[in-house]
């Protein structure tokens, strides 16, 4: 494998940060929409897992 160096790593993360400052307000907008919808799903199932163990039912029923 090709693994990058510290310093590699700092100036990747400076142009990752520098292109999002740059980016379309809506763009990011909806980028951030996006991560809130993903966080809600995985928070969603993650609820559903829990309570099915705790009810003790295997279908969620």
């Amino acid at each position: 494998m090709n693994f990058m160096s510290p310093a590699e790593i700092a100036a990747a993360v400076c142009n990752a940060g520098k292109a999002k400052a740059e980016m379309a307000f809506g763009k990011l907008f909806l980028l951030g929409i996006l991560a809130g919808v993903y966080i809600g799903f995985g928070a969603n199932l993650a609820t559903k897992i829990g309570s099915m163990e705790a009810s003790g039912t295997s279908g969620g029923q």
